[in-house]
């Protein structure tokens, strides 16, 4: 239908279908480009979401959530804009959470013992203050980061010590 009335679909009429592999080509590269400007720009976001995925995972993502919303009707969607910043309410629900947490482990022991005081500290957080170089230091010194896996050969050293 296009090849024989390409003027009446608004397109140039010596067009022509990619086939697949020549339209993976083609958006590979497309995608390269806008990394790329994405990178250069310096953003902190964007330098975090390039240093922490590898480009063929957030090519695929990508990919993924533009066909996503291209299945919804749109020949040229885009992404909302995303929702202001708001770490005052981030450290709210972080206090709130480790509240939660805390009541939920009250009858720590052993090793959680350190957990339930490093979650007692965040309820410490001033929730109401601005955002400032101080409160990050507070979240910093928090260490809330997950522990890493256990490998099996310790795991079952421990099951075997009980």
């Amino acid at each position: 239908m296009l090849s024989t009335h390409p003027a009446a679909a608004g397109i140039d009429p010596r067009f022509r279908v990619l086939d697949e592999p020549e339209a993976d080509r083609l958006a590979g590269r497309a995608f390269d480009d806008a990394l790329e400007t994405l990178i250069e720009a310096g953003g902190a976001e964007g330098l975090e979401l390039a240093a922490a995925n590898r480009r063929r995972t957030l090519l695929e993502m990508t990919r993924g959530a533009y066909d996503e919303l291209r299945s919804h009707g749109d020949p040229s969607p885009a992404l909302p804009d995303p929702p202001p910043a708001d770490p005052a309410a981030a450290d709210r629900a972080l206090v709130a959470a480790a509240k939660e947490a805390h009541e939920e482990c009250a009858e720590a022991t052993g090793q959680a013992v350190s957990s339930r005081e490093r979650i007692a500290a965040a309820i410490e957080l001033n929730s109401s203050a601005a955002p400032d170089a101080e409160l990050l230091e507070d979240l910093q010194r928090l260490d809330i980061a997950p522990a890493p896996p256990r490998s099996r050969a310790r795991r079952a050293s421990a099951t075997s010590q009980r």
